[in-house]
């Protein structure tokens, strides 16, 4: 596979992802306090919104990919949801010039107070890593997101990485913003742009 494909993904290249292996080994590591040594970890938490109604529109905007689709991401295959061991191939770009970034859900959070899940990266994927996508609601009726990554360039992107830490924080504040759009749209306020 080129790096990080081109394209639209075909069955037989999804087959290939959903048999493959993540390319790194700490699986689970976005869902834990102390980062992994040695690789780089970034994390932004918000709050974005009241009480139990706005925590389950957060729910459900991660379900259908919010934060991704937020970046102009296209979701493959169609109709994937989020859920443990499913592979999602995210293409952002336009036209024949889409890169594909492969992923599998290695995680999923179910509980009363916190949902989400943490995918990791599938071979041809420009990083090996992991990120994590958690909603969750405190004692006090906040209801907060976050975004963890735990990840590092891969092959030749490793030139790039001064230039990419600083593009993957700014998504990662795009996927945090729109959660909150999401959650204020659930709540009938009309959403504003962020």
């Amino acid at each position: 596979m080129r790096l990080g494909g081109f394209g639209p993904v075909g069955e037989a290249e999804l087959e290939r992802l959903r048999v493959a292996a993540p390319t790194y080994d700490h699986v689970g590591s976005t869902l834990r306090s102390q980062p992994v040594p040695g690789v780089n970890r970034h994390e932004q938490r918000l709050a974005v919104g009241r009480g139990r109604a706005d925590l389950e529109a957060a729910r459900l905007a991660l379900r259908a990919w919010a934060p991704q689709r937020a970046l102009g991401a296209t979701v493959s295959p169609a109709g994937v949801t989020p859920d443990l061991d499913a592979t999602v191939v995210l293409g952002i770009g336009v036209g024949p010039a889409r890169v594909r970034f492969a992923n599998r859900i290695v995680v999923v959070i179910d509980e009363p107070d916190r949902h989400g899940y943490a995918y990791g990266t599938l071979p041809g994927h420009p990083e090996r890593g992991e990120e994590s996508f958690v909603v969750g609601i405190d004692r006090d009726g906040t209801v907060w997101a976050m975004i963890r990554t735990d990840s590092e360039p891969a092959g030749p992107l490793g030139a790039l990485a001064p230039v990419l830490r600083p593009v993957q924080r700014a998504a990662i504040g795009r996927y945090l913003s729109a959660v909150a759009r999401a959650v204020r749209s659930g709540r009938g306020s009309p959403p504003r742009s962020g």
